[in-house]
C-alpha cells in the first residue's frame, strides 16, 4: 500500500470488512445503519469517529513516497528509478506513459497534491529556481511573477544568483531593478541562515514543515465534497467534540453510545421506521407517545423521574432541552465534569433499561438504575482519579526542585529558547543567592532550527 496503487476492488473490500465490523454484520445475518458511513470517516473533532478511507490511506502513502522521492535525491532507490523511468526529466514536466508500473503510477498520480503545498527554505540558493520554485512565504502561491526583463538579466535563473557576489546577503541594487516594492519587502523578509547549508523542502500543512501521511490524508479527505445524501445538522456540526473526546473517566463505551446519541443512531421506532414503513412508531408503554431517542431519555414520566431523584436533580416537564444542548452544557462546565460523568452514565442505563422492557419485559426500579449509573461512574472515575493525584503530586515535586539559588555572593543566569519555524524567541533571568529577581532580557527573531534558537539565548546573556 506504500509503494503502488491497489486496484479499487481491494480497497473497497477493505472498507466493506471496517463497515462489517462496525454494523455487527455476519455471514448470513445484516443489520440496519442508523448512522450514514460518511459520518464514520469524519475526523473526530469534526463529529466522526476518524475511520479510515482505504483509498485515501494508499493515496496519503504514495504521496509520503513521493515526498521521500524528492527530499531524499542521493539515495540509491530513488538514483535507480530516476535512471529507469525519469531519463532526465524533470519529475514535474514528465508525462505517464501507457502501462506504467503500478509504482511509478502510484508516485506520479500525487505529485499534483505535494506541489501544490511546498514551500522551499533558503539555505545556499543553489537549488531553487526564482521563477518556477515556492519559496516566497509572504506572497500569494509562495512564487514570484516573471516581470519583462529582456536579455539584461537572463542569467539570473537560481536564487543563488539574488545575492551579493560571495556573501548571503540580498544584494538590493539588483532587486530595486527587477521586482516591485511588495516583491521586494517579501523576499527581504526571507530569513538567509549564517552557517552553510542547503536548500529544504517544506510540506506547508504541517506546522514543523515535516511531511506526515496524516496531514496528507486530512488533506484529501477535506477535498472530497459533502455527500448530498448526508443531511446537515446544525446541531452536531456546533457540538463541542473535542472536549467529548478528551474526558476522562468515563467508560469508552459510553462515549460511542453518546456519539451514535446524538447523531440520531440509536434503534428506535422513529428511526426504523425510516427502512421499514409499516413499523408503528408509538410506544405502548408511555401512552402511545412516539419512540424517539429524546422522549425516551429525557421527556417520558418513567425517565424524568429518574432525572429528579438522580444527584443532579434535573426537571425537564416545563422547558425541555435537547439532548445535544444538555449534553453540551454539561461538557461546557469544565470546572465539574463530574456533571457530565454522571449525566452519561444515567443516560446509558436508561437505555439498558429500556431494551430490557423491550426484549426481556424486565422493568427496573428507580433506585436500580440509579445505583447501576453510580457503579459504572465509580469504576472508570476512581482509577483514573488515582492517576491523576499521582500525576499531580510528582509534578508539584518536580516543580519545587526545578530551580537551585547559586552560592553565596553570586549570581545565577537562567536561559531558554523556543523554535517554530521560521521564528524563535529567547529569554534570560537572572536571581541572586536568595533567589531575588536582579533583570532579565529577551529577545525575537528568525532562525533554523532549535539549536540556533538555545544559541542565541546564550548570545542575549553575554551581550
Amino acid at each position: 500500500m506504500a509503494t503502488c496503487s491497489i486496484p479499487k476492488k481491494a480497497l473497497q473490500l477493505l472498507d466493506r470488512f471496517q463497515r462489517n465490523f462496525w454494523w455487527g454484520h455476519a455471514v448470513d445475518q445484516k443489520k440496519l445503519h442508523y448512522v450514514n458511513w460518511k459520518f464514520f470517516l469524519n475526523q473526530k473533532k469534526s463529529g466522526g469517529l476518524g475511520v479510515k478511507d482505504m483509498e485515501l490511506v494508499n493515496k496519503a502513502m504514495l504521496g509520503k513516497l513521493t515526498w521521500r522521492f524528492l527530499t531524499e535525491p542521493n539515495s540509491s532507490w530513488v538514483q535507480l528509478l530516476s535512471a529507469r523511468y525519469l531519463k532526465g526529466e524533470d519529475l514535474w514536466n514528465h508525462i505517464q506513459p501507457q502501462g506504467a508500473s503500478s509504482t511509478r503510477k502510484g508516485n506520479l498520480s500525487m505529485r499534483d497534491h505535494i506541489k501544490d503545498n511546498l514551500l522551499w527554505s533558503i539555505g545556499d540558493g543553489e537549488h531553487v529556481r526564482i521563477w518556477d520554485d515556492p519559496w516566497v512565504p509572504s506572497i500569494p502561491g509562495f512564487k514570484l511573477i516573471p516581470p519583462d526583463i529582456g536579455n539584461q538579466h537572463s542569467n539570473l535563473v537560481w536564487v543563488k544568483d539574488l545575492f551579493r557576489d560571495s556573501t548571503k546577503e540580498w544584494n538590493i541594487e539588483l532587486l530595486n531593478g527587477i521586482f516591485s516594492e511588495f516583491e521586494i519587502r517579501a523576499i527581504k523578509d526571507v530569513h538567509i541562515p549564517v552557517a552553510p547549508c542547503s536548500d529544504k523542502l517544506l510540506w506547508i500543512k504541517n506546522r514543523t514543515g515535516q511531511f506526515t501521511t496524516k496531514s496528507l490524508y486530512s488533506l484529501l479527505h477535506g477535498s472530497i465534497p459533502s455527500s448530498s445524501d448526508v443531511s446537515v445538522n446544525t446541531n452536531v456540526d456546533s457540538f463541542p467534540w473535542k472536549k467529548l473526546w478528551s474526558v476522562k473517566g468515563v467508560s469508552p463505551r459510553i462515549i460511542i453510545f453518546i456519539w451514535r446519541l446524538l447523531h440520531n443512531g440509536l434503534a428506535v421506532r422513529a428511526n426504523t421506521r425510516k427502512f421499514v414503513s409499516s413499523i408503528i412508531t408509538e410506544w405502548p408503554f408511555c401512552d402511545n407517545a412516539e419512540e424517539a431517542i429524546d422522549h425516551i431519555l429525557l421527556h417520558s414520566p418513567f425517565s424524568q423521574a429518574i432525572w429528579f431523584a438522580s444527584p443532579l436533580e434535573l426537571r425537564f416537564e416545563y422547558h425541555p432541552p435537547s439532548l445535544s444542548n444538555l449534553i453540551a452544557g454539561w461538557l461546557d462546565d469544565n470546572e465539574n465534569l463530574q456533571i457530565f460523568r454522571i449525566g452519561v452514565s444515567i443516560l446509558w442505563c436508561i437505555w439498558k433499561d429500556w431494551n430490557k422492557i423491550i426484549f426481556d419485559s424486565v422493568h427496573l426500579e428507580i433506585h436500580q438504575i440509579l445505583n447501576a449509573a453510580a457503579n459504572l461512574h465509580s469504576d472508570y472515575f476512581e482509577p483514573i482519579c488515582e492517576v491523576m493525584n499521582q500525576q499531580n503530586t510528582q509534578n508539584l515535586n518536580s516543580k519545587s526542585g526545578s530551580w537551585s539559588p547559586p552560592s553565596a555572593n553570586n549570581i545565577k543566569i537562567n536561559v531558554d529558547g523556543s523554535f517554530i519555524s521560521p521564528k524563535f524567541s529567547a529569554a534570560a533571568i537572572a536571581r541572586n543567592s536568595n533567589g531575588e529577581f536582579l533583570g532579565c532580557s529577551t529577545l525575537v527573531g528568525k532562525c533554523n532550527s532549535a539549536i540556533e534558537a538555545e544559541a542565541a539565548a546564550f548570545q542575549l546573556v553575554l551581550n
